[in-house]
């Protein structure tokens, strides 16, 4: 069948479908363009967004993963499933250290205490028990298909979702460990209002600056919050017009330099007349490694090649002295140790 037709044919099945759906090697511009992609409303760019309005999101850490450099995704999002799985296996102990503290006085309390207490705990351990799982299953398939452009972009509702079930441990711990003071100091109404008070201000502290230490690193993710989220944390910027207006405009100034930043690297990309070697691939992921993936290696590349090294196995002896005479000593010791690390090795086959 002609390419014409097919084309027509792909048109025809995609009418009256409400969300569009992207190929596998759909790009991030691709997306971006898209009106009705998340990238398009993350950015602001959809006509949904054409008043730069949030989507009210609890976490759009996919969509600003998804933005990243090809290079850096795959570490990114496996760092960010290894957290969750680490937090959701360790958290399990101070979560049965709840359940043993608040027991014995829930038990003593009544059957109506007892049984809201188990509930609220028994929450607290599915939430943890899932989140290691989901996420665990999000680091592997991250290991295996991370090197994949769309995969960050795909994964979005999966790390979404283990990021509420983060939420969901965090306000029923909240809920859980007001219970356990309740039961195990009343009736000392004095000792519990200065340990309530005390434990209201440790989480309430913790998670404004939280918020704060967000706010400062990306206006956008912060002004994409939901409402309830930025009224306990941020309330200026739901009650005051003034606030609002300089979130609006530190948003849209991130999402201006995120957009110009994507378009710059595909435009690189694009216009690159070189084609794509392993070698290359293997400057390129030091570079990212060392937080420079817009950089030029091409010019290392051609030094490499002018001694007759055209692909990362004949480096692998080379010492980083060696290596740093066609590059930068910072680079070299990257190209190093990737060099010797057999699972880099695949992924820049993957990626070549």
């Amino acid at each position: 069948m002609p390419a014409t037709s097919t084309r027509n044919v792909h048109h025809k099945n995609c009418r009256g479908v409400d969300r569009v759906k992207f190929c596998l090697q759909s790009t991030t511009l691709e997306k971006i363009a898209n009106p009705k992609c998340d990238l398009s409303l993350y950015l602001l760019l959809s006509e949904r967004s054409a008043m730069c309005k949030s989507v009210g999101r609890l976490n759009c850490s996919a969509c600003a993963l998804a933005l990243e450099p090809v290079e850096l995704r795959r570490e990114k999002v496996i760092m960010l499933a290894e957290a969750y799985t680490i937090f959701g296996a360790l958290f399990l102990a101070g979560t049965w250290l709840l359940y043993e503290w608040g027991k014995p006085r829930a038990i003593e309390g009544g059957e109506v205490f007892y049984r809201v207490f188990s509930a609220v705990i028994s929450v607290v351990i599915c939430c943890n028990l899932f989140l290691a799982l989901w996420s665990c299953i999000l680091w592997i398939t991250a290991v295996i298909y991370g090197t994949r452009e769309d995969f960050v972009f795909n994964a979005r509702h999966l790390m979404q979702f283990c990021n509420h079930l983060m939420w969901m441990t965090y306000n029923s711990v909240i809920v859980g460990c007001g219970l356990a003071l309740y039961l195990n100091l009343s009736p000392n109404w004095t000792d519990l209002i200065v340990i309530s008070t005390f434990v209201g201000i440790v989480i309430l502290r913790g998670t404004m600056l939280m918020c704060d230490l967000q706010l400062k690193v990306s206006p956008l993710a912060t002004y994409h919050q939901p409402v309830w989220l930025k009224v306990l944390t941020n309330p200026g910027f739901v009650f005051s017009a003034k606030r609002r207006e300089e979130l609006k405009e530190k948003a849209v100034a991130e999402a201006d330099f995120l957009k110009s930043k994507a378009h710059f690297r595909h435009q690189k990309k694009d216009t690159d007349p070189r084609p794509e070697t392993s070698m290359g691939a293997l400057l390129r992921t030091a570079a990212g490694n060392l937080e420079r993936p817009d950089y030029d290696v091409a010019k290392f590349e051609t030094n490499l090649e002018e001694d007759w090294f055209n692909e990362p196995d004949q480096l692998r002896n080379r010492s980083v002295e060696c290596l740093a005479k066609y590059m930068p000593l910072r680079l070299a010791e990257e190209v190093h140790k990737l060099i010797g690390d057999v699972e880099v090795g695949v992924s820049l086959r993957e990626i070549s």
